[in-house]
């Protein structure tokens, strides 16, 4: 999962990234039976074989769920660069005994850097590919993506206010807003919409 440090509007992402198993509904599809007792827990991590075959296939998916969460968590890492944390992972125990990943997250810094948009908006940039990084980035993943776009938006329309006001103070009329200004507005309000609509899933205000 990623959880966002500092939010727009001084509210604070988070996200799942990979759902959790849970264990205390060990009869659900995907989750795993409750770990049997420490003395047969022992034999059947020592004894592999003795597992039954269903057994062994919870541990199959415990395996590959692993590896997919290992993944997962990684790809926000190294696509966070400075603004993400080292991943944190939860575990849950399989009928052999051991204990597989089946959750984590990577905490990221999604603040804006104060007075200075250009620098905003080169880190929303990264942070929108931290988010969207792994390969099956979940619909929270995508509202951390979302809430970049929107303050990546908005800082483009303060840079551009700030030349505006840099001009006129200089003894220019002033110029037209551009092209470009029009199109950051529009991206900045579409993308605030988009993000307030995903308040309540997984975003904490």
């Amino acid at each position: 999962m990623i959880g966002a440090l500092t939010g727009f509007g001084g509210s604070s992402a988070y996200v799942t990234a990979m759902p959790r198993l849970r264990p205390d509904k060990g009869q659900e599809e995907g989750a795993v039976p409750p770990a049997p007792p420490p003395s047969q827990a022992g034999a059947a991590a020592s004894s592999p074989s003795q597992l039954t075959d269903e057994q062994q296939r919870i541990v199959d998916k415990l395996k590959l769920r692993e590896a997919e969460v290992r993944a997962h968590e990684q790809a926000h890492k190294a696509a966070g660069g400075p603004y993400a944390g080292s991943p944190s992972y939860t575990t849950t125990q399989g009928p052999d005994g051991r204990r597989y990943i089946t959750g984590g997250e990577v905490s990221i810094d999604i603040g804006p850097v104060d007075g200075d948009p250009e620098a905003t908006q080169r880190k929303m940039e990264q942070i929108k590919r931290a988010a969207l990084a792994p390969s099956d980035p979940s619909s929270q993943d995508r509202a951390v993506a979302m809430q970049a776009e929107a303050i990546k938006a908005q800082a483009e329309t303060e840079e551009n206010d700030q030349r505006q006001a840099q001009l006129e103070a200089s003894g220019g009329a002033g110029f037209p807003l551009s092209e470009s200004y029009n199109q950051a507005t529009k991206a900045y309000r579409a993308a605030s919409s988009i993000y307030s609509e995903t308040q309540g899933v997984g975003v904490i205000a």
